[in-house]
């Protein structure tokens, strides 16, 4: 990964806000950032604020904030472990499209051993489509950068 592209990932990671609550955290973003508008249109593409999508952007970004220059590439994030998060996850009307896509996937292939594992392989889908969407929106924020600019940042 490049100075730029650590920077950048940095840069929109510190335009986060994290509020703990009991047992959860809610992520927001700057409202006048532009990390805000491409979540806003890319990742919600026009639909109700969602935090699993918010936290996934967050993991996305740490995850390249902290690459290796020979190692940049998608983020691979792994699915929630407690089973409490995954059926979190499941509730949500924006997970059912993944569900079904990983049942219909799946089902041929005998993968599927219950439904925890069948959250696992659709939260996968989701978590990797959003991390492809974060690492290409760090690439085109860079070309967008002055060229003769150095960036130095430490992770």
């Amino acid at each position: 990964m490049s100075n730029k592209s650590t920077y950048l990932a940095n840069l929109y990671l510190s335009h986060f806000t994290i509020r703990s609550h009991e047992k959860t955290e809610s992520y927001s973003v700057d409202q006048n950032s532009k990390l805000y508008d491409f979540i806003r249109d890319v990742i919600h593409e026009g639909s109700w604020p969602d935090n699993f999508k918010y936290r996934t952007v967050y993991r996305a970004l740490e995850d390249l904030s902290q690459q290796m220059p020979d190692n940049y590439d998608v983020p691979l994030l792994e699915p929630d472990i407690y089973y409490s998060e995954k059926d979190s996850w499941a509730a949500r009307s924006a997970s059912q499209d993944y569900l079904n896509e990983a049942l219909a996937e799946q089902s041929d292939f005998g993968l599927i051993r219950d439904y925890y594992s069948l959250l696992d392989i659709a939260q996968q889908k989701e978590l990797y489509e959003i991390s492809y969407r974060v690492f290409h929106f760090i690439e085109e924020e860079v070309e967008n950068l002055n060229p003769g600019q150095d960036f130095e940042w430490e992770a």
